[in-house]
């Protein structure tokens, strides 16, 4: 008798441990996900508060031809370099699966935007071979393989080929 009452408060034991371990287990993924959509929210007010990341974004909006000889060396290239320092570290975050998919949709309309964006184009495509040239990786590299990824850029930018890149501002 003694033996089976023993067995029924180990397993007893047992069970209700399990439980609380479930139960913190769920705690645990929720405050994950309640610091996930805080830090992301936290990077979407930057768009919309940050002067300068909200102007380069108007620029992307009605701009659409910003990127000439004049573009380099400029207070704007400073500006827009920043800018995608942004996207690009937001591309990482998707790239890296630190992002989910639902979590990205905040963010998908920017980067697409960006992205599709033929100016930007021209200057990535610069960026990446002049990188090239220079042994290292792009600054952007993330951005270049979210683009890849979802077929917004051809096999054409990645060859040194101004046919379909025609600004070639960067001397490579």
């Amino acid at each position: 008798m003694e033996n089976t009452i023993k067995l029924i408060c180990t397993c007893l034991g047992v069970v209700t441990g399990f439980i609380g371990m479930i139960l913190a287990l769920i705690q645990w993924r929720e405050s994950c996900a309640i610091k996930r959509c805080e830090y992301n929210s936290s990077i979407l007010n930057d768009f919309r508060i940050n002067k300068d990341l909200l102007d380069i974004t108007y620029k992307f909006e009605y701009e659409p031809f910003w990127y000439n000889s004049d573009f380099h060396k400029s207070e704007i290239e400073k500006k827009f370099d920043n800018y995608f320092l942004f996207i690009n570290y937001i591309c990482f975050l998707y790239n890296t699966r630190r992002i989910k998919k639902k979590e990205f949709r905040a963010f998908e309309y920017i980067v697409n935007r960006v992205c599709n964006n033929k100016d930007m184009q021209a200057y990535l495509w610069n960026l990446y071979h002049y990188s090239k040239v220079n042994n290292s990786e792009c600054t952007y590299n993330e951005i270049i393989q979210y683009c890849k990824k979802k077929k917004i850029i051809d096999k054409y930018f990645f060859s040194n080929s101004i046919d379909k890149y025609p600004k070639k501002y960067l001397n490579f």
